[in-house]
């Protein structure tokens, strides 16, 4: 016997429940009945997923059409239960079984299936090559297994890679304590080349609670350990110092300490992040409708009004991480003075520069065009101390 039809109007359902139609749309209206709408003579009229029906209206529609016999079963769902993920399994297996079924009918009257194809992904809006492969998966099946091949596999929810972070990327309290641990490594080496691995850290570990390290270690094991409390009873360990030897061979970034993340971030904020976070800058309901599309079934999508009170409480580097260029996100971080205290005159010199602000003649088409003129300055006097001028920074 056939399989069922996807869908059924209220005027197919009514007189096999023997009751009017007006009355099947108030049930339906009531129960929540998953539909879609169909364009017929005169307007649209909703269409009910089959897949979908209450069980009773299932058993009385084949009943009626018969199906099955008043002493068998309904076959088992393509995928049991009532949950999202299972809802929306069966009505996308049910959506694209309309699709294969329509592409065989115009088959049926004599299309090819190249062109039947083409008409139907120009009237559904799918792609070529996904009916096709729809088409092909039913190829030899009964049709009562339809929907089975056709319902969409579940794919587990992938966490978000984690990027391999650069020093430029911690925070300033990281960064103080990945250099405070690696000059007591280094320490460690050096002590270590003379005497021994094992006896060094002996040395180290005995002179940090006596407090008779170095004097420009000595203040360094507290913010090393990263703890709370002042009282300076936190110093070294045998243990702490071959886990900081550890960590530095995969970088010195390794060093740094990890930040805590809130425990109360939602779960789709990484895939919301990652659809956010291209250089394209898609708006918050663009990056919404990427997200709804890559997110497995029943995957929670939060709201317009939920992913900006999100996007409000992260930081405007890590917000834009992606948005922008490396270049482009210097501009927004914190502004850096350095000291040049300790330098002498023609130590380091400097080169910037800049478009000249008028127009002149070029050397080769005889056009107007500002040139390119750099100054090399000394540092410490902020002296001048040459130029130069070409047709481009390039140049």
């Amino acid at each position: 016997m056939g399989q069922p039809q996807p869908y059924y109007s209220a005027a197919d359902i009514a007189p096999v429940l023997k009751v009017s139609v007006r009355a099947v749309q108030i049930r339906a209206e009531k129960e929540n009945w998953t539909h879609v709408n169909r364009k017929v003579r005169g307007g649209l009229t909703k269409a009910f997923l089959f897949a979908l029906l209450p069980k009773p209206v299932q058993t009385a529609i084949q009943l009626q059409e018969g199906q099955v016999q008043a002493n068998e079963t309904l076959p088992s769902p393509v995928c049991s239960g009532a949950s999202p993920e299972a809802l929306q399994i069966q009505t996308t297996a049910a959506n694209r079984l309309l699709i294969v079924q329509t592409v065989l009918g115009h088959m049926g009257r004599g299309a090819l299936q190249t062109n039947a194809i083409e008409v139907v992904a120009k009237q559904t809006g799918k792609s070529t090559a996904s009916i096709l492969r729809w088409v092909n998966k039913i190829k030899g099946l009964p049709e009562n297994d339809w929907m089975y091949a056709l319902a969409p596999k579940v794919k587990a929810q992938v966490p978000a890679r984690e990027e391999k972070k650069k020093p430029e990327d911690l925070k300033g309290w990281q960064r103080k304590t990945m250099e405070a641990r690696l000059a007591i490594l280094q320490e460690w080496n050096q002590r270590a080349s003379v005497m021994g691995a094992n006896n060094a850290a002996h040395a180290l570990i005995e002179e940090a609670q006596c407090n008779a390290l170095p004097e420009h270690l000595k203040d360094l094991v507290a913010i090393a350990n990263a703890r709370g409390g002042s009282d300076g009873k936190r110093t070294l360990s045998r243990n702490t110092l071959y886990r900081w030897k550890k960590d530095a061979q995969s970088g010195l970034v390794a060093l740094a300490p990890k930040e805590m993340t809130p425990s109360n971030l939602p779960a789709w904020a990484g895939l919301f992040m990652e659809c956010y976070r291209k250089m394209s800058k898609p708006s918050v309901p663009e990056a919404l409708e990427t997200m709804a599309d890559q997110a497995p079934p029943g995957f929670l999508i939060p709201s317009r009004e939920q992913a900006y009170r999100f996007l409000q409480k992260v930081s405007v580097r890590d917000r834009n991480k992606g948005r922008m260029s490396p270049q482009q996100l210097r501009s927004i971080r914190g502004y850096i003075i350095r000291d040049d205290s300790d330098l002498m005159p023609t130590d380091i010199y400097v080169c910037d520069g800049h478009s000249f602000k008028a127009r002149v003649a070029h050397p080769v088409h005889g056009g107007a065009f500002h040139p390119e003129v750099c100054a090399i300055i000394d540092v410490v006097s902020r002296a001048v101390v040459g130029w130069s001028a070409g047709l481009a920074e390039s140049a």
